[in-house]
C-alpha cells in the first residue's frame, strides 16, 4: 500500500514540476500561459480516461507489428 502512495506522490510531484514541463513541451512557447486547465489538470485528466488495464490501452494505442503463427494459440 505504502508503495503506491510513493508512487501516485511522485507522479503529482512530476505533474507539478516545471523541469518535468520544459523537458515535455514542444516549443519553447509551449505551457508559458496560465490558463483555466492548466498542465497538470489536463495531464490528470488525461491519465483518468484510461478504463482498461494497461497492457490493453497500450495495444489499443500501437497494436503489434508482429504477426502471431496459429501455434501459439
Amino acid at each position: 500500500m505504502q508503495k503506491g502512495k510513493n508512487l501516485i506522490l511522485q507522479i503529482k510531484n512530476a505533474i507539478y514540476s516545471k523541469t518535468f514541463q520544459r523537458i515535455h513541451c514542444v516549443g519553447k512557447n509551449s505551457f508559458t500561459r496560465t490558463r483555466k486547465l492548466p498542465f497538470s489538470t489536463v495531464f490528470s485528466m488525461i491519465l483518468k480516461l484510461v478504463k482498461k488495464s494497461l497492457g490493453i490501452e497500450c495495444e489499443l494505442m500501437e497494436p503489434l507489428t508482429c504477426t502471431l503463427k496459429a501455434s501459439f494459440f
